[in-house]
Order: structure tokens, then C-alpha cells, then sequence
């Protein structure tokens, strides 16, 4: 028995389409908890399983170490893998493993150093001061952020005149220029050169490129909303001719646009990808019907999206409550009036959790639980 014939029964019928649509160009639109992991995961355990694809032909990436992690542990426990795939993995690790390997080639040692935000910071600020910037008329954060969008979008030290367009720019670019001169010294790189270099790699040597083209022959991209136009333009230099890539993500959850993530990657792909099939993943199993129409009443009118309605077949659940509150008093007021209730009711503290944002938003919930 295949493995798909013997794993169907898990799989709906939009995540049965998914998996075995192995050739060409693949959009999977995936809204919220409708299972895209196990797409992705039973994908290639079906690649490998039935098409006895090798697992060094398939490259997986996704965002973080955690998904990475999650995605070699489903791959190898469908598959009883003794050792790690070797090409499921985040974009950066990717990066600094081909760099590690391959990275002589642009003057790079495999010993070199990856700077955290902090190092990253210190080496700014000294080569301002070296080019006698005054870091209180130029912030040395907003000229780093500077550098890093240029570096997000594929800009190169060599490709800065066409992006002097302030004052500011011309610094930032001036600081760009003395700051990789000093990495390169160091034999050191940022977060985001783990990927500009990797880019300039491929680039720079057919032979590699071409090499690699031939060993992926399966490219699957988790969260693809979230890609920037580097990790895309990465994607391009090393697909090849067949274009066997899968991209799987959400429109309605691109929330990293302040960090690079470009959303064009996921509206435009079946654009870009004249004979690209589209599967739109719409049966949720996280949430009730009464949250799934709430939410789409509101993510509907966004302009700019591919049209999905997610569906469940939970039922209707609880009707949600809706609190207008003045302020930020207000809310941890209210929030905490609600957990007397159910302390009241019987309901045991270690069973209420307050969930938020951002760490700055827990003060006024602790002061008023103090209280």
C-alpha cells in the first residue's frame, strides 16, 4: 500500500489535492487552522514515500526554529527517519549553512561570526563615529534599520547611488558602505546577510547555482505571506525549469510588512506562475462558526486579498461579548471584574489566563489584580 492510499483518511479533500499535486507551480492558500502544517508535511513524506524523491532533493523552509523543529519531527515520524531531512529548515539556517560551506568564494571564512542586534548596533555606532556623524541629528537604530531594509530588499553596497533619494539616505548609505567594510574585516555577518550573501552566492557562481537547481528538485514554502523580496528573489535563482514549488500561506495573516514581509509574493504568485494551481484550504478545526463569520465579516472588506471562507464544522459556539472601555484603566478594570466572577462561580485561578500583545500591556492588568 502507497502512503498516500494508506494516510488519505486523514486528509480532506482540499488537503488530499495538495499533497498529491506534486508538479508544477502549487498556491496553497491556507487560512487559519485548516491543517497546513499536515499538508506540508504529508506532502513530503508522499514525495518521498511514492515518487521515491531522495531527501536531499527536497528543500522546506519556514520562519522559525520552532516550525522548522515541528516540521522534521512530523516528516521523520511519518516516515521512521533515523537522521535529520537535511533541507527542512528556516531561510536563515539555509543561508548560513551554504555560506559556511561555500563562502570563500566571496571572501567569506567558514569560521566567520554572526552578530546579534546588540554587536550589530556597537559596530554602527562606531564606524559614525569614525565617519564623524552626530548620533544625536542621526539616530544610529534608524540608520541600522535603514541598512537592514536596503539588505531585505537585495539592495548591494554597489546599488546604493540609485537609492540616495534624502539626506538620510546619503548617511544611512555612507554608513552602510563603512559598516560592511568593517564585517568583512571581522569576518563577521548580521542576521539579515545570511540571506544577501547567500543571494550574491548564487548569483555570482553558475556553477553552484545550476548544482544546486539540479538537487532541489521539490521546493516547499511554509508562511509564504511573510516572505520579503530577498527571500523571493533567493527562491528564483535556485528553482529550476520544472518549477516543482509549493508556497503555502495566508493572505488575511500578513502582519510583517514593517519588517520587509511584501505581500505582492502571495497575491501576485499564481500571476507570476501562468499554470499555477490554486487549492484553497477553508475547513478550520481550531475555532467556532460564530468566530469564523465574525472574523470574515471583517477581513472580507480588506481590497487587496484572495477571496476564501473559512468553515467549520464545530458548530455555532458561544456569541461573542463585545466591551467598548474608555481606556486602558478601563479594560484591566473590566478584565479583572470578569475573573472575580468566575473565582466567584468556583472556577479556580490556575484555570483563567489573561492573554496580550506586547509585554508593555501587562502593568495595568498586575496593578489592578494587585489591587
Amino acid at each position: 500500500m502507497s502512503f498516500i492510499e494508506e494516510y488519505a483518511v486523514d486528509l480532506n479533500e482540499r488537503q488530499l489535492e495538495a499533497v498529491v499535486r506534486t508538479e508544477g507551480p502549487l498556491l496553497v492558500l491556507a487560512g487559519a487552522g485548516s491543517g497546513k502544517t499536515r499538508v506540508l508535511t504529508y506532502r513530503i513524506a508522499h514525495l518521498v514515500q511514492d515518487h521515491e524523491v531522495p531527501l536531499s532533493s527536497i528543500l522546506a523552509m519556514t520562519f522559525s526554529n520552532k516550525a522548522a523543529r515541528e516540521m522534521q519531527e512530523r516528516v521523520h515520524q511519518l516516515l521512521n527517519l533515523r537522521s535529520p531531512m537535511p533541507w527542512i529548515s528556516t531561510f536563515h539556517s539555509v543561508g548560513a549553512r551554504l555560506l559556511r560551506r561555500f563562502g570563500d568564494r566571496i571572501h567569506l571564512g567558514a569560521e566567520f561570526a554572526i552578530y546579534d542586534e546588540g554587536e550589530q548596533r556597537s559596530m554602527v555606532k562606531g564606524v559614525m563615529e569614525n565617519l564623524r556623524i552626530n548620533d544625536k541629528e542621526y539616530s544610529p537604530d534608524a540608520i541600522h534599520g535603514r541598512i537592514g531594509q536596503w539588505k531585505n530588499a537585495g539592495v548591494f553596497v554597489s546599488q546604493l547611488d540609485a537609492h540616495r533619494s534624502t539626506t538620510f539616505d546619503d548617511i544611512s548609505a555612507n554608513v552602510y558602505i563603512a559598516y560592511e567594510a568593517e564585517m568583512e574585516r571581522a569576518q563577521a555577518v548580521d542576521f539579515d546577510d545570511l540571506l544577501l550573501k547567500t543571494y550574491r552566492l548564487m548569483r555570482e557562481n553558475e556553477d553552484l547555482r545550476q548544482a544546486f537547481r539540479e538537487q532541489w528538485r521539490y521546493i516547499l514554502i511554509d508562511e509564504f505571506q511573510d516572505t520579503n523580496e530577498l527571500q523571493y528573489k533567493l527562491l528564483l535563482e535556485v528553482l529550476n525549469e520544472h518549477k516543482n514549488i509549493c508556497v503555502v500561506g495566508d493572505d488575511d495573516q500578513s502582519i510583517y510588512g514593517w519588517r520587509g514581509a511584501k505581500i505582492d509574493n502571495i497575491l501576485n504568485f499564481d500571476s507570476v506562475f501562468k499554470d499555477c494551481t490554486v487549492v484553497k484550504l477553508e475547513q478550520n478545526y481550531r475555532s467556532t462558526s460564530t468566530i469564523l463569520k465574525a472574523a470574515d465579516s471583517i477581513i472580507s472588506k480588506n481590497e487587496f486579498r484572495h477571496e476564501k471562507h473559512l468553515w467549520t464544522s464545530k458548530g455555532a459556539g458561544e456569541r461573542i461579548r463585545y466591551a467598548a472601555l474608555s481606556d486602558d484603566r478601563g479594560e484591566s478594570g473590566f478584565v479583572v471584574s470578569e475573573i472575580q466572577k468566575l473565582i466567584r462561580a468556583g472556577v479556580s485561578a490556575e484555570e483563567i489566563a489573561v492573554l496580550y500583545r506586547m509585554n508593555s500591556l501587562s502593568r495595568g492588568f498586575e496593578e489592578e489584580c494587585l489591587r
